[in-house]
């Protein structure tokens, strides 16, 4: 099947089909029709998506900001105790008097309920007293516990009171709480311990219980870095484990966060990874004097469940019914279309590929290498760089045939292309002619360079040795090269200068390195054997030293002076002289 046979059935099926002007009225009107409930109600959603969406992001963000205001509130008060409790504990000589130290901190225990311990911890990581601990067990030492000891040095150089992540400790238990800790320093501002108080969320949480807060609303609290310190209500199931490792807020939050680390309030939607990852709608509010942030959130199905039943109307519901029959009869008709459409694509590019491609080995046929050579020569031209057509033929292959058979042959020429095909470049073409006769197209070569790289690639290629019929066979190739545009010419003149040159390569005696390739020149059609051969010995001659230089000058007799330069060399191997003269 050749090209015109292909764009005639192409023509077949990509010819204009009439619409008569019934069908095309009734086209029309379904279609505007369609695209006028569209518009409608695309816009009538718009809007009163746009309206709930003002006024839910409004009341989300009075409700993250009387959060905000809670746990500020409750912070303050919690710090003036903290200083205070410091001041007692300081006076009483705590360190050295561990008694009078726990007494003190059960006296603040009973006065503060929100509290759950109250410890004393010396510079050194030694718990002195903790209400957490039972009497008769040993207190711990927090230098023993990297987890602990690690944020605890930092506890030892910060001023004031300071709200560091959760970590469940012998301290605190299992109770959702914000760790919260005051280092008291000596007049010369050195350490002289720390005061930790974890503080429950409880209080938070019975604050949160009195609010109108819609179903499924989060509340909680992130340190700067992103940690939580609460969260209200705890997902099912994931207490305990929020509880032994610090839980790190991920998803759209933090980037809104960080997206802009100054502002004091904000709104965010998308995929929230706090507790179980969801899709939410959410306001955060940062606290002043501490690092820490209260958001509020709703899932979106609820909060697209609110927009539903309080903005969309009956109409609407009708218009959207009438849009989905509509779409869904626009899907069939496109997919019926389509379906025919990749039908007649993957026919026609059956059938191009049939024509243009050999069907034993896959690589492109005389069409195929026909169409891709003039842009093979485009390219080069627009490039300015070589192009090198090469005409490949194995020597010696009928008797694989003859010896082990067709099929054996057939199998030989496959693995024959897949080597070819490896050993060239992604850019370069390799085409079958039929038989053993092979085309390949080198293009955008820097270079000789270059190409002496791409044919050491193929001749290792070929000489490695075949498996035919579990023996190892060896056979040899010839291949003839021209450059163009050194070797000007249309691609049918490229391919018989190329071929003339394997020709010429199959016509060398012997296998030495680089015989099995020849490059076209313009006196290789007349030369004779001798004249090969010759040319063959003197390369090897000149590579060895064999030809010497030598000058001569020449006198004019008239005048008696040198009037020119006469240059000769010699070959000894075979007694000539040839020579060249400068005047």
């Amino acid at each position: 099947m050749n090209l015109k046979t292909i764009q005639k059935i192409s023509a077949f099926f990509t010819r204009p089909i009439t619409i008569p002007p019934y069908r095309r009225t009734i086209f029309l009107f379904f279609y505007g029709t369609f695209v006028g409930i569209l518009a409608f109600s695309g816009w009538y959603a718009w809007l009163s998506w746009h309206r709930y969406e003002q006024n839910s992001q409004y009341r989300l963000t009075l409700e993250s900001d009387m959060v905000a205001a809670v746990t500020q509130k409750l912070l303050d008060g919690h710090a003036s105790g903290l200083r205070f409790l410091g001041v007692q504990l300081q006076r009483a000589d705590a360190l050295h008097h561990p008694r009078r130290a726990l007494t003190l901190l059960l006296d603040y225990q009973k006065a503060t309920s929100d509290i759950a311990s109250a410890n004393l911890i010396a510079p050194s990581g030694q718990v002195i007293a903790s209400t957490a601990i039972p009497a008769g067990k040993p207190l711990p030492n927090f230098r023993n516990n990297p987890a602990i000891w690690r944020g605890f040095q930092k506890v030892l150089q910060a001023r004031g009171m300071r709200v560091y992540h959760p970590l469940r400790g012998p301290l605190v238990g299992d109770h959702w709480v914000i760790r919260l800790s005051r280092t008291v320093f000596s007049p010369a501002g050195q350490p002289l311990f720390v005061v930790a108080t974890p503080l429950r969320f409880n209080g938070i949480e019975d604050f949160l219980s009195h609010l109108p807060l819609r179903t499924g609303t989060a509340v909680g609290l992130l340190r700067s870095d992103f940690y939580i310190e609460g969260r209200w209500p705890i997902p099912q199931g994931n207490l305990s484990k929020m509880l032994a490792h610090p839980v790190s807020a991920e998803g759209v939050l933090r980037q809104a966060l960080q997206r802009d680390p100054h502002a004091r309030h904000g709104t965010y939607a998308g995929v929230v990874a706090v507790g179980e990852p969801a899709y939410r709608f959410g306001a955060f509010t940062r606290l002043s004097r501490y690092p820490l942030t209260a958001f509020v959130s709703v899932p979106r199905a609820q909060w697209l469940a609110a927009w539903w039943r309080r903005q969309i109307q009956y109409p609407l519901v009708f218009l959207l019914i009438a849009l989905g029959f509509s779409l869904a009869a626009y899907r069939r008709i496109i997919f019926l279309d389509r379906r025919w459409e990749l039908q007649r694509q993957a026919f026609e590019q059956t059938l191009t590929t049939q024509a243009t491609h050999d069907v034993l080995t896959g690589l492109p046929n005389r069409d195929g290498l026909r169409l891709v050579f003039d842009q093979a020569l485009a390219r080069t031209e627009r490039q300015e760089r070589l192009l090198a057509v090469g005409f490949l033929d194995l020597d010696a292959f009928k008797p694989i045939n003859d010896i082990y058979g067709h099929d054996a042959g057939d199998d030989l020429l496959k693995e024959i292309a897949r080597r070819l095909q490896d050993a060239v470049r992604r850019t370069d073409t390799v085409a079958r002619l039929g038989g053993d006769e092979f085309v390949l197209l080198l293009e955008g070569l820097r270079g000789m360079d270059e190409l002496d790289q791409v044919l050491a690639r193929l001749q290792a290629a070929i000489e490695r040795p075949f498996n035919v019929k579990g023996k190892m066979v060896s056979i040899q190739a010839s291949l003839g090269l021209t450059l163009y545009p050194f070797d000007e010419g249309d691609a049918d003149l490229l391919l018989r200068h190329a071929d003339q040159a394997m020709y010429a390569a199959k016509a060398r005696p012997g296998r030495e390195d680089g015989s099995w390739v020849q490059l076209y020149h313009s006196d290789l059609g007349t030369l004779t054997m001798g004249d090969e051969t010759l040319r063959q010995d003197f390369l090897r001659a000149l590579a060895s030293g064999a030809v010497t230089l030598r000058y001569q000058p020449l006198v004019a007799l008239t005048t008696g002076l040198v009037a020119g330069l006469e240059a000769l060399t010699r070959w000894k191997s075979y007694r000539q002289f040839w020579c060249m003269s400068v005047f």
